[in-house]
């Protein structure tokens, strides 16, 4: 019996010159080009940031990317609570104690947002983000509760 199934697939000369061989060679390669692209494109210097709920938003969530060498950072919250219609949640980013305003924002009503911020500088690489309870419009300094956090 095993003699028939040997006879029944005879050998079609070298390895490299196989079918099969040849098929899972192209598979490969084109499941490394794949994985190639996708580390190649993303960009160089983009990092990203968990952002946790603290205080009255201990459930929230947040991931924020940031570009330090262009100043620009874009968070995407969610389970953040309502505020009422004098108040707005403030981005911060603070580098050695100093606190530097990124703009107000206020979620949808599943407490979703999505907020982004230029600034005028690179920040630096020892910068942190925070969110705060605030007002509507943008505050010199902080003065609301902290209700996301680096973690």
């Amino acid at each position: 019996m095993l003699a028939a199934v040997g006879a029944a697939r005879p050998s079609s000369g070298p390895l490299w010159r196989r079918r099969e061989f040849l098929v899972g060679l192209s598979l490969a390669a084109g499941i490394a080009i794949v994985v190639w692209i996708g580390l190649t494109s993303r960009a160089p210097g983009l990092a990203r940031v968990v952002l946790a709920g603290v205080g009255p938003a201990a459930a929230a969530r947040g991931i924020a990317t940031i570009d330090r060498a262009r100043g620009r950072v874009e968070i995407v919250v969610r389970d953040l609570p309502p505020l009422d219609s004098s108040q707005s949640y403030e981005l911060w980013w603070i580098d050695a104690g100093s606190p530097h305003a990124a703009g107000v924002f206020r979620p949808d009503a599943s407490g979703r947002a999505r907020h982004r911020f230029a600034a005028e500088q690179a920040l630096p690489g020892s910068a942190v983000l925070a969110v705060t309870i605030e007002g509507r419009e943008v505050a010199a300094a902080p003065s609301g509760p902290i209700v996301l956090a680096e973690r």
